[in-house]
């Protein structure tokens, strides 16, 4: 729907456990995604009433998906077929939002809020694939089509969002809303629409309409290189290790995943990287110090080393377009501007509550940093603690103060236990069911599928769990 894929134009996406874990809440129901990234390039002053979409018998997204649950089709969608659905979408959405636009009965909720929530249904059901997809199995093609995309999907978000017919439409319909008999979820979506509307500059002058486009074009740009910056830094990093006595410490799971990397390379030996996982584990276990200092200064300098993929000089841009944005908005400043609709509500609010713990939470770090820097002198040791030793001796220190054995609680936070640990809270909560499912479409191999059904055993959505 183009009210919900609309909304999360925000931010790339991004990942708790079941977020981290991929959740495709999918579409099989509704057949409508949920995600896409916030990016921006100067869009149309008004949305195009002609809108042909093309039919391409063989793409995916252009045919009924005959699956169980109205699953992607993924064993069948490649590469090549994000584009055309692209284009197509784009199109199809841009006439929807125009015959809403352009229409001469008076606005209604259902003729422009509700018409504009259920407009993009197929931009919606390629977006939701493709953000799936480049977040957890990407590639050079990929990643080209991000930087082409990304940029055309905000400008058609600030097509429409700035558009003073289609705003003048909403806010009729806005002003008037105690009388028109809505319920809750439809004053709800009136709100948000509403606000989508003020939030994005519809209420500003030309010029200032104007630059906000150029503001989101340039952000989104930045955005997009800025996230595919980090990723290849991350992934041309490796830590070859061909001594087996420089492993001790790591747990015998990551050795053997190290292992498995080294020989898919063609390396004799032990690759590890620079993936959050393999990261924390081996700055956690991994006794030789010197290894440790190489993965946490490869860690730091990631898109600080120079060349194409350096990100400093792209986070000064955003910081200061961000700055202007606000400005434009009418904001003091960029915290400001976001944290308006959210809890906290202000930046100082939010540093209020970060005193709180801020405070406490150092002085607990520096009574541990003393047990910690015992622990290097008792070892005979007569190093300081730096960054690199410090997950290694709270590890330590742990083991000393409560005697932990790794070994007997690691079993309660394998992946499998963690999921249905989730799944039973879930379950408890609100009263949903996950089982799982075989013989479905999936992207990848160790994807997981799970039916996700509410208490009366109706189906509520298909749930993918990405390992």
């Amino acid at each position: 729907k183009l009210g919900e894929t609309m909304r999360k134009i925000q931010n790339v996406p991004l990942k708790s456990l079941l977020a981290a874990s991929l959740a495709l809440a999918l579409m099989g129901c509704s057949e409508k995604a949920e995600q896409v990234a916030d990016t921006g390039m100067q869009a149309a002053e008004e949305p195009v009433a002609e809108a042909p979409v093309a039919v391409v018998n063989d793409n995916p997204f252009f045919n009924e998906w005959d699956t169980p649950y109205g699953i992607p089709p993924f064993d069948t969608i490649n590469d090549g077929h994000y584009k055309p659905a692209f284009e197509a979408a784009i199109e199809e959405m841009k006439a929807e939002v125009a015959a809403i636009r352009n229409s001469d009965e008076a606005p209604t909720f259902a003729n422009t809020v509700e018409a504009l929530e259920v407009s993009g249904a197929l931009l919606a059901r390629v977006m939701g694939v493709f953000g799936n997809i480049t977040n957890t199995d990407t590639n050079d093609t990929l990643q080209e089509l991000e930087v082409e995309f990304y940029p055309r999907l905000t400008a058609e978000r600030d097509a429409i969002l700035m558009d003073e017919k289609i705003f003048a439409r909403v806010n009729d319909v806005y002003e008037q809303r105690e009388s028109l008999g809505l319920d809750a979820e439809e004053m709800r979506l009136l709100e948000l629409t509403h606000r989508d509307f003020v939030r994005r500059g519809a209420m500003l002058d030309g010029d200032a309409k104007v630059r906000v486009k150029e503001i989101n074009s340039r952000m989104s740009e930045l955005n997009t290189v800025f996230g595919q910056n980090l990723l290849k830094e991350s992934k041309s990093f490796e830590l070859l290790v061909t001594d087996q006595a420089e492993l001790s410490g790591l747990p015998a799971s990551m050795i053997g995943s190290a292992k498995a990397k080294a020989e898919a390379k063609d390396k004799e030996g032990w690759v590890f990287g620079l993936d959050r996982g393999t990261y924390e584990g081996f700055m956690t276990f991994a006794d030789n110090r010197d290894l440790r200092k190489q993965m946490n200064q490869a860690y730091r300098v990631r898109g600080a080393q120079g060349g194409s993929q350096d990100n400093r000089d792209i986070l000064t841009e955003v910081a200061t377009l961000r700055a202007e944005r606000a400005q434009l908005m009418g904001y003091v400043n960029h915290a400001s501007y976001q944290l308006e609709n959210n809890m906290a509500n202000t930046p100082e609010k939010v540093e209020s509550f970060l005193e709180e713990v801020w405070e406490p939470g150092l002085n607990k770090a520096g009574q541990e940093l003393v047990e910690m820097q015992e622990i290097v002198q008792e070892e005979g040791h007569d190093f300081i603690i730096e960054q690199h030793d410090w997950w290694y001796y709270a590890e330590k220190l742990r083991q000393k103060k409560y005697a932990l054995n790794e070994d007997e609680v690691k079993p309660y936070f394998e992946l499998d236990n963690f999921r249905d640990g989730a799944f039973h809270v879930a379950g408890k909560l609100f009263g949903v069911t996950f089982e799982p499912l075989e013989d479905v479409p999936v992207w990848n191999d160790v994807v997981q599928p799970f039916a996700v059904t509410d208490s009366d055993g109706s189906l509520l959505a298909v749930f993918m769990l990405a390992d």
